[in-house]
């Protein structure tokens, strides 16, 4: 009988440290999340010619409000902000900034 009370106590200490840990990981997924800005449309795999002084090629940029608010490679604009209209251009180019 002993053998088995102690089986017992054994899996509710690993239940509660799998508690914990999925606590912390949701902590850890909402510090996250909350901290990505949002944006309109997120532009991705694409070359995105701009025209700073070294007219960079870009992969991906986010706009928000009609206004492009970010432009670089995609895994940083991903970390940076999110969107429900998420793009993806198969490498066709995007030339930012004309007017019509």
């Amino acid at each position: 009988m002993n053998n088995s009370t102690s089986s017992c106590t054994e899996n509710l200490q690993f239940s509660g440290k799998s508690r914990l840990l999925q606590m912390v990981v949701l902590l850890l997924m909402s510090v996250f999340f909350s901290a990505q800005k949002k944006a309109d449309i997120i532009i991705h795999n694409a070359k995105i010619y701009t025209v700073n002084s070294n007219f960079n090629v870009a992969q991906s940029m986010a706009i928000n409000n009609g206004k492009i608010v970010a432009i670089g490679k995609t895994s940083d604009i991903l970390k940076k902000y999110q969107s429900k209209n998420i793009q993806n251009l198969e490498g066709k180019v995007v030339f930012p900034g004309f007017i019509d």
